[in-house]
């Protein structure tokens, strides 16, 4: 399945946001500071062990209202390509 131009135009927009969210709420610092504290702990961990060990703690501390607002963001981005907020479409 291709994406459509506009489709990867909010893609792209959304991904921004997240990043934008994440970065303003102090996660990506926070997460910098859990792999840190992981290579110390062992310098031999693989990239594998590293990932597998961070993941799921890194996604424990993204806040709420973040993926409250994302979640939010996508349903009214499929809406409206669905034509439910199109109100000239509705006219017709």
């Amino acid at each position: 399945m291709s994406m459509s131009s506009e489709s990867r135009a909010d893609y792209t927009s959304i991904k921004y946001l997240l990043y934008k969210r994440l970065t303003e709420s102090g996660w990506c610092d926070q997460v910098r500071m859990l792999i840190r504290l992981r290579l110390k702990e062992s310098e031999n961990s693989s990239l594998n062990d590293l990932i597998d060990s961070t993941l799921p703690k890194a996604r424990n501390l993204v806040p709420t209202a973040i993926k409250r607002e994302m979640l939010q963001k996508l349903k009214d981005d499929i809406l409206h390509e669905a034509g439910y907020y199109d109100i000239e479409k509705r006219k017709v």
